[in-house]
């Protein structure tokens, strides 16, 4: 498809956010262009600055929309969205945002909504009573120990001399090892 190619507003805005996220994940939004984002999604790089403003708005942006399919997995399957590689929506998500991260390439706002912490902070509250601090702080110490494997999964296989097909009973280890934490 030629990057002339007109689709239509919400069409081309799916698209760039699409091969921004892809991109953002591969290599992180310092290393990509954006003209390289459009190029990917088939449309003119003009797009990213009529629809979005800046580069900086479509990190946010793709940010924003990561965040809502993260939201959407951990609705429909608890937990077991967070760490499943099949459904790749939270994985993603927290690939994108540690690039942005470590880029140092935060929008201002950076999300408005942080789903994964939300969601653990809830059942901290809600299923064990906690105060609304320590459930917080708990959920984050949870997300930071997930965060962690969903990034180094291959390279913590690797290094304890586990093979690929240790990945799942790591994963379900891992798992309880984060409920741990945020039931104290």
């Amino acid at each position: 498809m030629s990057p002339t190619t007109v689709r239509g507003r919400v069409a081309s805005e799916q698209a760039l956010m699409s091969a921004a996220a892809l991109l953002f994940e591969e290599v992180g939004p310092n290393a990509v262009s954006v003209r390289a984002i459009a190029e990917r999604a088939g449309v003119n790089h003009g797009l990213v600055h009529h629809y979005f403003g800046s580069k900086s708005g479509l990190v946010q942006a793709v940010l924003e929309r990561l965040a809502g399919e993260s939201a959407a997995a951990i609705r429909e399957r608890g937990v077991d969205a967070v760490i499943d590689p099949e459904d790749g929506r939270v994985r993603r998500h927290v690939r994108v945002l540690a690039r942005v991260v470590l880029d140092d390439a935060a929008p201002e706002g950076f999300q408005a909504e942080f789903p994964i912490v939300a969601y653990l902070s809830g059942l901290g509250r809600d299923t064990l009573g906690l105060d609304d601090q320590t459930s917080r702080l708990r959920a984050s110490q949870v997300v930071a120990l997930m965060t962690g494997w969903l990034i180094l999964e291959p390279w913590l296989l690797a290094s304890a001399d586990l093979g690929p097909e240790a990945a799942g009973s790591a994963r379900a280890d891992l798992q309880a090892a984060m409920v741990r934490l945020a039931t104290g």
